[in-house]
């Protein structure tokens, strides 16, 4: 399907030689995940662009960036990937905030609190 990727490994692969230099070869992969993946970032998300199918979940508005001024906000996760910054997600949060006592952020999904 078009968008999509997968993360995989070849599982098996062969070749059969038709002439000494003219052969087909048949190649098995795996699919480590269990899923697809979309091939673009919401970062660079346009309605224009083409790139997108709405089918995979994402917003139907051409600007997703944020900026919030209240003490309780959502980020949107255009996948169904739990977004873990630790592991290999890509996710930037700048806070400028004025908090004397200190401040907790919690991620709601994974429970972390920072």
């Amino acid at each position: 399907m078009p968008g999509k990727k997968y993360a995989v490994y070849c599982t098996e692969n062969a070749i059969d030689f038709k002439t000494p230099t003219f052969g087909t070869f048949s190649i098995k992969f795996s699919v480590i995940k269990g899923y697809s993946e979309s091939l673009r970032e919401t970062d660079k998300f346009s309605l224009s662009s083409g790139e997108w199918q709405f089918e995979t979940g994402v917003l139907s508005v051409d600007d997703v960036k944020y900026k919030h001024n209240t003490t309780g906000f959502k980020i949107y996760n255009g996948s169904t990937d739990t977004i873990d910054p630790h592991i290999r997600h890509k996710f930037r949060l700048l806070i400028n905030i004025d908090a004397p006592k200190g401040f907790t952020l919690t991620n709601n999904t994974t429970g972390d609190v920072f």
